[in-house]
């Protein structure tokens, strides 16, 4: 085939691989089934999800396509030991099935959680390799956190779910038990779910939103900055009705962390001044509103609801330490955790509580995959991290990559109170998808850039 049919069928591949990249990130916050999807917990779990099926054929046709735009992965050092780090820690992922808890009487429950692990990392080579327009990434991920606030709202106005089954809507009674509330006396107040498992994951979305926005509010033309300002106060008021404690933290944190960069670079720029005085407002109204909820989150009073959240998750981080100390190395092998403190539950407790996951994503990450595998995972993520932030002294328009960078930490904070981060390949691809984005240089790099890329490369591998 000659060369110039090759780069034409590569050109058309990867241009179609960018169309898929964005509806991907759209339906990141839908928590949506195909017809064919298998039960939970068996080996194949993981591809019941609509996005999963997206993240499968886009992967068949990167392969296909020879892995087109791989090679952009070499002129980028940074980027590449990056990739290297994710790859390896998904390969430890893959080993730990060899000593998993459940190995010999589940094996598929290990199986799953790699299957999810090479999921991500596939699409996340993609997204490096193809490099897609950051602008439409962002819009992307605004429209389908969009959709979810608006139906998340409309539950929390009827105070109930709103018959949106057959796009995954849980069955939503703010008087059943297993349903998330706020309780205030004998109101039983129901928090918004969208369209996914929790409030909880419906706010961690609502995070990654607003900081998607970013670009968005200094916009030249003025329309779209007051479309994005009416957004902005879109979800940060729904962010606000989530009563998400951990959710609130992580804004807060990354939103204190990149202040410095933002005043470095736009001073006291009038549009960013604008977006913050609404927030400010919109916060006072929220406390006037809702003070009576917002105390009852806070734990004061004695709400049952809410002592029982704080106490189930001393409960299973007294579980992971437990694990820590008996598989400090290696761990009990990927998604594992769940199964393991239902046996420690069952056998050592006379706890009413069922297995699940630990609410600290690291606590999981050193459970399940040892030592090693959370000095790759916090290799990772600290090279991406301090690399994004260094990229800021040769971007031209840095407010996207601060964008992204206030969202990753966000998450990182998160992950200290909760493990959807991890645990749920929506907000995985999202999460790795966006500290990709963080590092990833926006276009073909000048020298200068390569001599700076390789500067960060020896820097930074001066850490473990």
């Amino acid at each position: 085939m000659p060369k110039s049919w090759i780069k034409q069928f590569q050109h058309i591949v990867t241009m179609f691989l960018h169309g898929m990249i964005f509806i991907t990130f759209a339906m990141m916050p839908f928590w949506i089934k195909h017809p064919a999807a298998t039960a939970p917990f068996t080996s194949t779990y993981v591809l019941g999800f609509l996005l999963s099926i997206l993240l499968v054929v886009m992967t068949v046709l990167w392969i296909l396509s020879g892995f087109v735009g791989i090679n952009r992965l070499f002129r980028h050092g940074v980027v590449l030991v990056w990739a290297i780090f994710m790859c390896l820690l998904a390969l430890w992922v893959y080993f730990s099935q060899n000593w998993a808890f459940v190995e010999l009487i589940r094996p598929e429950i290990a199986q799953n959680a790699t299957l999810q692990w090479f999921l991500v990392a596939g699409f996340i080579l993609i997204l490096v390799s193809t490099s897609p327009s950051q602008k439409m990434v962002s819009l992307s991920i605004i429209v389908g956190v969009l959709i979810n606030v608006l139906i998340g709202g409309i539950q929390v106005a009827v105070q109930s779910s709103i018959n949106l089954a057959f796009l995954g809507e849980f069955v939503l009674d703010p008087a059943k038990s297993g349903v998330s509330v706020i309780q205030s006396g004998d109101v039983r107040w129901l928090r918004p779910y969208g369209l996914l498992p929790h409030p909880n994951i419906l706010a961690g979305f609502i995070v990654i939103g607003i900081f998607a926005l970013s670009n968005w509010l200094i916009d030249a033309r003025r329309w779209v900055r007051v479309f994005a300002n009416l957004t902005l106060l879109i979800f940060f008021w729904m962010l606000l009705l989530t009563f998400s404690r951990g959710a609130w933290l992580g804004l807060f944190v990354a939103g204190l962390v990149i202040l410095p960069m933002i005043y470095r670079f736009y001073r006291f720029n009038r549009k960013i001044l604008t977006s913050f005085l609404l927030l400010v407002c919109a916060g006072l109204c929220f406390v006037a509103l809702y003070t009576p909820l917002l105390l009852a989150r806070a734990g004061v009073g004695e709400e049952s609801i809410e002592l029982r959240s704080i106490s189930d998750r001393i409960v299973y981080s007294q579980i992971a330490q437990a694990v820590i100390d008996d598989n400090m190395l290696l761990g009990i092998g990927a998604g594992n955790f769940p199964w393991y403190s239902s046996y420690y539950l069952h056998n050592f407790t006379d706890y009413d509580l069922q297995g699940d996951h630990v609410h600290n994503m690291y606590l999981e990450l050193w459970t399940e995959l040892g030592l090693i595998g959370l000095g790759l995972f916090v290799s990772m993520v600290f090279l991406g991290v301090s690399s994004g932030f260094r990229r800021l002294a040769i971007d031209t328009s840095p407010m996207m990559r601060i964008g992204w960078l206030g969202a990753v930490i966000a998450i990182l904070v998160i992950g200290f109170v909760d493990h959807y981060p991890l645990t749920l390949i929506h907000m995985q691809a999202m999460w790795w998808g966006i500290l990709a984005l963080a590092i990833y240089p926006p276009k073909e790099p000048t020298n200068a850039e390569m001599v700076v890329d390789q500067l960060l490369v020896q820097q930074n591998n001066r850490h473990p």
